[in-house]
């Protein structure tokens, strides 16, 4: 459901589990939306990872910071007109509804995800775009990087984190469950300036009760 993960675990799962038989459809969506935004069909070809192209009936986008349209490179995921099940409102609240989705871009709705149309156009979700670390002026998108580190054979899970620093502002921490070098790892990351300037190995990642990695435990453990 619009989560970001690595090329290996998804052809893992389609090969090695479904037999290459049962297509693997990741979808984004969300309850303030009242359906999907992005989504594959079970009857195209599906790249690793791709969440296909727009849901039947939804004028989505992707742009850049001044709100144009951006292909090829990652950007913010907009939505352009309205859609059935559309949610109007935050109960008792209008002022958290129009600075959670409206204020950004004026007349477009957007949603709170870093988002890439690539040559092929096919659609991917890289993670919240409310995630995001500020390291010396540079805007890291967490989920993203986390998804390139998980390539590593060493890495069995990782989270991305901010953590304070008096030249950087936040340093960019990969708390890995595994082993891996921070060199082998930094050099998995395009562009170089996402690249994580400290890495921090445990046995085990702190985890939700949903089984989820803990991200707060784990900023912790990056200080």
């Amino acid at each position: 459901t619009g989560e970001p993960w690595d090329p290996d675990s998804y052809e893992w799962l389609a090969r090695d589990v479904f037999g290459g038989r049962v297509p693997v459809i990741n979808f984004s969506g969300g309850t303030e939306v009242g359906g999907s935004f992005l989504c594959p069909y079970p009857v195209e070809e599906i790249r690793s990872c791709s969440l296909g192209g727009p849901a039947l009936g939804m004028d989505v986008d992707v742009v850049d910071d001044y709100g144009l349209p951006l292909r090829g490179a990652v950007g913010e995921l907009v939505c352009r007109q309205p859609w059935p099940a559309m949610t109007r409102g935050v109960w008792r609240d209008e002022a958290r509804y129009l600075e959670a989705y409206w204020s950004t871009f004026p007349g477009l709705w957007r949603h709170g995800d870093f988002a890439l149309v690539d040559e092929h156009g096919d659609w991917f979700i890289l993670g919240r775009s409310d995630d995001v670390i500020n390291s010396g002026g540079v805007k890291v998108p967490a989920q993203a990087v986390a998804a390139m580190l998980g390539a590593h054979d060493g890495v069995s899970d990782v989270v991305v984190v901010g953590v304070p620093d008096d030249e950087w502002g936040e340093r960019v921490v990969a708390v890995v469950e595994g082993d891996a070098d921070l060199d082998e790892l930094r050099d998995l990351v395009e562009p170089r300036t996402w690249a994580p300037r400290q890495v921090v190995t445990v046995d085990a990642l702190p985890r939700l009760a949903n089984g989820k990695p803990d991200r707060v435990a784990a900023k912790e453990l990056a200080r």
